[in-house]
């Protein structure tokens, strides 16, 4: 089982065909106290459709939800993305 965790996070490679081209862009304005800011679902669609920029340019979001059921409610983390392009497999 130790193999296996440890195969998973430190030995196999990341999920997509190019990771060394992945790139993050995001906001900071300190003076008004944004740190780490995702764009704009206009701002993403406007980078989607900039010839020869990205091959593709995906959202990614997450934060707290509470799952619900036959019990108490859970909260959990969770993150979402708009697409999977570059996902092997």
């Amino acid at each position: 089982m130790i193999f296996s965790v440890i195969n998973s996070v430190l030995l196999r490679s990341l999920p997509f065909r190019d990771p060394v081209g992945l790139v993050k862009i995001s906001l900071d304005g300190p003076v008004v106290g944004l740190v780490d800011v995702q764009c704009s679902v206009p701002e993403w669609k406007d980078l989607q459709t900039r010839p020869g920029v990205f091959e593709d340019v995906v959202l990614v979001g997450g934060g707290s939800v509470n799952l619900t059921g036959a019990k108490e409610p859970q909260l959990a983390t969770m993150d979402e993305t708009t697409a999977r392009k570059f996902w092997r497999g």
